[in-house]
């Protein structure tokens, strides 16, 4: 007799094989090559409200197979349709899957340095900076 995990997670099989994700991502791992993985990519957005003024964030997520990322790690690297982003927070759950929660990588944010033309910079976090 199997466990109601066992079963959830022999359901779940089914559903988070890598051809249903569809999203090819590169994981860039630190001193080793670069793997292809499937992702299902979700370009979250937050609104957050420090200090009584609400300010929306952009909260991007990538879904994996957990098998496909053993040993990924926050600060690891993933490119997805070109654009590098940071891994903040890997969240692996009793189904199989594997959450990453990313934020797009510093050096493409500091692209929008203040030139005058309305441009904001940002710091290496990704916060406005005073030129």
């Amino acid at each position: 007799m199997s466990t109601l995990s066992q079963r959830i997670a022999a359901d779940a099989s089914k559903f988070t094989a890598a051809d249903l994700l569809g999203t090819a991502a590169t994981w860039k791992r630190p001193l080793q090559a670069d793997v292809a993985i499937e992702v299902n990519f979700i370009e979250g957005y937050d609104l957050a409200d420090p200090a009584g003024v609400l300010v929306g964030t952009a909260s991007p997520v990538a879904l994996a197979v957990s098998s496909a990322v053993p040993g990924i790690a926050r600060g690891h690297k993933l490119t997805i349709a070109g654009t590098d982003y940071d891994v903040l927070s890997v969240e692996p759950d009793s189904t199989g899957c594997t959450r990453l929660s990313l934020s797009q990588s510093p050096a493409v944010q500091a692209g929008a340095l203040s030139d005058g033309a309305g441009h904001v910079q940002v710091d290496e976090n990704g916060f406005q900076v005073t030129p």
